[in-house]
């Protein structure tokens, strides 16, 4: 995924979250938070589940995935599950909040401050994309396949994103990976 690729995604953001406005993108919001919490408390029972399911992808040597120094300590089959198993539940709050959410599209309708209803709904649009983002490119980063991996050496955005997002950076790294 490119920087290009990945500005165009956080903008896209900023636009439908401002075209939505303040009341239905705080939905939204609220719906990100929950199915986080949601996958927080539940993403290691799906993990085991998955694991059952979905063989691990192979490709390059632990030692070649760029965003994680403590390669050789890390079981990365077993952090793959958990990141694919809190991703799916987080998809599936995503899916359930959009149809909340639907179903308040007309509060928009309501002429409150209209201007502020905008640039609200821009803001919380342009977190939820992040935070999105952020989930997807920490997923892929473990793949342990080249031309992912590639992506991560050469997409400063992307490296940004995975290791400098504010308090979830650390959380994955706590949560997602399991030490040998």
């Amino acid at each position: 995924m490119s920087n290009l690729m990945i500005i165009a995604i956080l903008l896209l953001g900023s636009f439908s979250g401002a075209r939505r406005g303040l009341i239905v993108q705080l939905v939204h919001t609220a719906g990100l938070i929950v199915s986080f919490i949601l996958a927080s408390f539940n993403f290691k029972a799906v993990a085991n589940v998955l694991e059952t399911l979905i063989p691990y992808p192979t490709g390059t040597t632990a030692s070649d995935l760029n965003l994680y120094n403590v390669m050789k300590a890390v079981q990365f089959d077993q952090t793959f599950y958990n990141a694919v198993a809190f991703v799916l539940i987080l998809l599936i709050g995503w899916i359930a909040t959009r149809v909340v959410a639907a179903m308040l599209n007309n509060l928009t309708k309501i002429p409150i401050l209209k201007q502020l209803n905008g640039i609200g709904g821009g803001v919380l649009g342009f977190l939820c994309n992040w935070i999105g983002l952020f989930f997807i490119l920490s997923l892929l980063s473990t793949l342990p396949i080249a031309p992912i991996q590639n992506m991560f050496s050469g997409n400063s955005l992307a490296t940004f994103i995975v290791k400098q997002t504010p308090v979830l950076s650390q959380y994955i790294l706590d949560q997602w990976l399991v030490m040998r």
